[in-house]
């Protein structure tokens, strides 16, 4: 039979987990940050992925998060981020882009690409003496 994984905290490293889990800004880290805790208290790591999160977590998952603590400490949690905000993604290369977002009127390959939103079309058709957004008074 396995042998079963624990972990054996000081009290310096409960505390600083603690404090993970109650005020640190990112939900990640205080989750993993709960789940170590659990198995310092004496639950399997495939307990706590089961049924000790607010979200069930595959078991791996969470033996995942113990070997980053117990390989790097505090920083292997902090630092090892899956996953982020799809949209500060997208708006970072959109800024690093020098094309311009849309064309009004023929491309090179004969079609029209439209601008995502009124305000930017209304922009563009500005352009042309044209306005797409009614005037209300």
């Amino acid at each position: 039979m396995p042998k079963r994984r624990r972990l054996n905290l000081t009290d310096k490293q409960r505390k600083q987990l603690e404090n993970l889990r109650d005020h640190h800004r990112r939900p990640d880290v205080r989750e993993k940050s709960a789940a170590l805790l659990k198995i310092d208290k004496g639950q399997s790591p495939h307990l706590v992925a089961k049924e000790g999160l607010l979200k069930q977590r595959d078991p791996d998952t969470v033996y995942n998060w113990l070997n980053l603590y117990q390989a790097n400490g505090i920083e292997g949690l902090i630092k090892n981020q899956q996953g982020g905000n799809r949209r500060n993604l997208r708006d970072k290369k959109k800024r690093n882009n020098s094309k311009t977002d849309y064309v009004w009127g023929p491309t090179e390959t004969g079609t029209i690409k439209i601008p995502p939103t009124i305000q930017q079309f209304d922009r563009v058709a500005g352009l042309y003496g044209q306005s797409v957004i009614p005037s209300i008074g």
